[in-house]
């Protein structure tokens, strides 16, 4: 029988196909609100040529820069959690190294605590940074005002 050779394995993740989702979508995202647009500069046209002073035609400017700022402001944070999943990857990928190392039970479980511990702080930071633009969003609207 013919002695088979082992092949090192390559850890390496490939960020390909999570990045075309995350891609694939916002493209769609931004086909439709492209759509949007044109209806509704389609709407503001109109109307315009028919009621030049009625003032609902700034209130279709005005969603359109909101929809602009709001598309923006979702691809940002869409870049913002493929860059932390992809470092969050890299330490799950350097774990099975880093276990291999480990010369003693104890040596593993600082290391188990230590992983959990930069997990748990790193989803925390994530979360913080995600919700920001919402925290200042709230901290903008005047007093006494609700959103409901």
């Amino acid at each position: 029988m013919p002695q088979q050779t082992a092949v090192p394995q390559n850890h390496v993740f490939a960020y390909a196909p999570a990045l075309k989702i995350y891609l694939d979508g916002m493209e769609s995202w931004k086909e439709n609100c492209e759509k949007i647009v044109q209806h509704t500069e389609a709407i503001t046209n109109t109307q315009s040529a028919v009621l030049p002073t009625y003032p609902h035609a700034q209130t279709v400017e005005g969603w359109q820069k909101m929809g602009q700022v709001m598309f923006k402001s979702f691809v940002e944070r869409q870049i913002e959690l493929c860059s932390f999943m992809g470092k969050r990857w890299e330490h799950y990928l350097d774990l099975p190294e880093r276990v291999a190392r480990c010369k003693s039970p104890g040596d593993l479980l600082q290391l188990q605590r230590d992983f959990a511990t930069h997990l748990v702080q790193d989803y925390a930071e994530e979360v913080a940074e995600l919700t920001k633009p919402f925290a200042e969003l709230a901290d903008s609207w005047p007093v006494g005002c609700t959103a409901y």
